[in-house]
């Protein structure tokens, strides 16, 4: 049971001392753990060589620093690579590996956390994408996240080695999910598995004001073929939450990508697939009630 491991890292100076204790600690280590240093400015560089330098298990990578954050593309840009490079390190090592996995820089997790996920997907070989329940710090308080069961959380899952080989890290904005979409359509199954926790610093798209997220989430599912039926239906679901606002930003930033014909992906096996989205979508929400 050996994974690698890929963390991106922007400006987390005030996360990487969990982050590092979180692995140092973990009861299995991956046998590689590649960092991307995304052009940090606040010390996390010097951070990085250090523990680097005193675990051999740690590689790194200094990426040009980009002064926009590009929530759309740049991440994923940056994944793919990232992905890429650790196989490449790992062959170039003779590591054997049978999971790849992701943890990004603002996250803590529990000590048996990949030793957990590692035993579940060991004895169900239909296991494709695994992640824990994500608690995020809200208010000075970790709230546990409400998250489809099916859907893991893109920030500490890992991914079984011959999914990633069929299909690799798609170059997408959303690619968590495509990952887990295209790995239920080869026949895997993609879970959160309950009561082990992965703690995040910020909740999820927090990084983000409310008006660029909605945005973001606009474009990324214009992008990957959604439907306006699903917009209406993400419209309504975000509009009876606060703050309202951004609900309106979003329905009317997809409708407009829309009107424009915007170009969409190309991949045919995301885009056959959002006929199903919306009818998942009003189960899972009614399910809940």
């Amino acid at each position: 049971m050996s994974y690698l491991l890929v963390t991106p890292v922007k400006n987390e100076i005030s996360n990487l001392e969990k982050l590092f204790s979180s692995i140092l600690e973990q009861t299995i280590k991956p046998i590689l753990w590649l960092i991307l240093d995304d052009g940090s400015s606040d010390g996390s560089t010097e951070v990085i060589l250090k523990m680097a330098k005193e675990h051999s298990f740690i590689s790194y990578i200094i990426l040009p620093p980009k002064n926009k954050r590009d929530l759309f593309w740049r991440y994923h840009k940056i994944m793919k690579f990232g992905f890429e490079k650790i196989v490449e390190i790992a062959k170039d090592k003779n590591l054997n590996w049978d999971y790849i996995g992701v943890l990004d820089g603002d996250i803590s997790l529990e000590k048996s956390y990949f030793h957990t996920l590692l035993c579940k997907m060991d004895k169900d070989a239909n296991l494709g994408v695994v992640s824990g329940e994500v608690k995020s710090l809200i208010n000075d308080v970790y709230i546990i996240e409400e998250r489809q069961m099916d859907r893991p959380c893109g920030a500490a899952r890992l991914i079984k080695k011959e999914i990633y080989d069929k299909i690799g890290y798609p170059e997408e904005p959303g690619a968590d999910g495509v990952i887990s979409q295209k790995a239920r359509e080869l026949g895997f199954k993609t879970i959160v598995i309950k009561n082990i926790f992965l703690y995040q610093s910020r909740g999820t798209n927090s990084v983000a004001s409310p008006k660029n997220n909605a945005i973001y989430q606009a474009e990324m599912k214009y992008y990957l073929g959604y439907s306006i039926w699903y917009a209406i239906l993400k419209f309504f679901i975000m509009f009876f939450k606060k703050p309202h606002y951004p609900s309106f930003i979003f329905i009317y930033r997809f409708t407009y990508n829309k009107v424009i014909k915007k170009e969409r992906t190309k991949d045919l096996q995301i885009l056959n697939n959002r006929s199903n989205i919306i009818i998942n979508r009003i189960s899972n929400y009614f399910n809940k009630k």
